[in-house]
């Protein structure tokens, strides 16, 4: 009896699909065209938004780096030849948010950088940060900036999250969702029993943050901010929580320092109502920013014990000016909530 041999054939990849499983990693600069930092900051948020959603299903992970001093930015993307190229020449090169688009270094690469991060945010104080202030300088001095610091990546982030380096740096997250509830006295209802339950565990946990209510579309909007850790660890919880749905992740924003914070974990979790929409409170952590530097341009420098020493009577203002619900006080039946 002979026996067969069969000799598996190896097939070479179409350059196609060797192109979606290459690792290739681009960092490019621009410059976003919006006329005031308030437009600036709504664009920012639209970005980081649609990166979060979008970038899962091409496999890109990365971080975007934005300067407030002149709106410059540098973001890294990270993932398939494919992926990463199509999204650079078909999205990003038209974009009309930006300008001066120039690619600082494109490199193939054996691990990602960022392989948890759909997309982070990192805002750079001017002066603040050294890692950052290559920010600042014209498209043809970048790169030689970025070369020298990680690329430009403040290597305390530049690498895989673990409970150890969460533990390292503080993380601002915010996303949206919509409650199951089928009149306004339900969702109020629900929010009682989350903040019950959430703001000793919060304050425990070294968690500040907002939850924004709309009370016709039940639309929810919250922000956790503390330990990167801590922050994950929650929202992960929140998904699995069966009292709301259409859960969306809209920003992951890394603070460089505790000066960052605008929310305070002495204050648990405040909550508030709006009638504007979940979209349009996207930006809405740079709006309670600029109330925060608003209301200590007349009294002091802004810091983090300034803020801790806020009366209770005017962080709620502060917060009902940044989600336009001023006219709601009456309407939140002492909902407001200071661990």
């Amino acid at each position: 009896m002979v026996r067969m041999r069969f000799h598996r054939r190896t097939v070479p990849l179409s350059p196609r699909k060797q192109a979606r499983k290459d690792l290739l990693r681009i960092t490019y600069a621009s410059t976003l065209t919006a006329a005031d930092e308030v437009e600036a900051e709504k664009d920012l948020a639209s970005i980081i938004a649609t990166s979060l959603r979008n970038n899962p299903d091409r496999s890109i992970t990365g971080m975007l780096y934005y300067d407030r001093s002149n709106r410059g930015v540098v973001q890294v993307l990270e993932g398939p030849a494919l992926m990463v190229r199509q999204l650079l020449e078909e999205v990003i090169y038209n974009d009309r948010r930006h300008e001066g688009c120039v690619v600082l270094d494109e490199a193939s690469a054996v691990s990602r950088m960022f392989p948890d991060w759909g997309m982070a945010l990192v805002r750079s104080a001017a002066g603040r940060n050294a890692e950052l202030n290559s920010l600042k300088q014209p498209h043809a001095q970048r790169q030689v900036s970025f070369a020298k610091t990680s690329g430009g990546l403040p290597l305390a982030y530049a690498r895989p999250r673990s409970a150890d380096t969460e533990h390292m740096h503080l993380l601002r997250l915010q996303y949206r969702s919509r409650l199951l509830a089928e009149d306004v006295q339900t969702a109020r209802d629900i929010l009682a029993g989350v903040l019950e339950s959430s703001v000793k565990h919060n304050s425990q946990m070294g968690i500040g943050g907002v939850l924004c209510l709309n009370p016709k579309t039940f639309g929810i909007v919250q922000i956790l901010e503390g330990p990167a850790f801590a922050v994950t660890s929650t929202y992960r919880k929140i998904l699995e929580d069966p009292r709301h749905t259409d859960v969306m992740l809209t920003c992951e924003e890394v603070l460089l320092d505790k000066h960052a914070s605008v929310f305070d974990a002495c204050w648990g979790m405040l909550q508030t109502e709006t009638h504007q929409d979940t979209v349009s409170l996207m930006d809405l952590s740079s709006r309670v920013q600029r109330q925060w530097d608003s209301y200590f341009t007349s009294t002091s420098e802004i810091g983090v014990e300034q803020i801790k020493a806020l009366p209770r009577i005017v962080v709620e203002h502060l917060i009902d000016e940044a989600t336009g619900g001023t006219n709601l006080r009456a309407s939140r039946q002492g909902s407001f909530v200071v661990a």
